[in-house]
């Protein structure tokens, strides 16, 4: 079982670091990446730029699950 503050405070971090994933790919990273592609490489890039993200969501993800168990248990022992 896993504290509920524990859960809400580390939902709250991971999304504070999924919209800066988000902003970082798509409004800083997404213009250059494409300069000078044609479709089917602005396609591909897209692509590359989604399994990135997803990369990084599973990691943080798998990340908060480890911290919260260990908080949970910490708080409750």
């Amino acid at each position: 079982m896993i504290d509920r503050i524990v859960v809400e405070t580390m939902l709250v971090t991971l999304g504070q670091k999924l919209n800066l994933l988000l902003r970082l790919k798509l409004e800083v990273e997404l213009g250059p990446r494409m300069v000078g592609k044609n479709a089917a490489e602005v396609c591909v890039e897209g692509a590359l730029i989604v399994d990135e993200i997803r990369e990084v969501v599973n990691a943080n993800l798998a990340t908060v699950e480890t911290e919260a168990l260990t908080k949970s248990h910490d708080s409750i022992g």
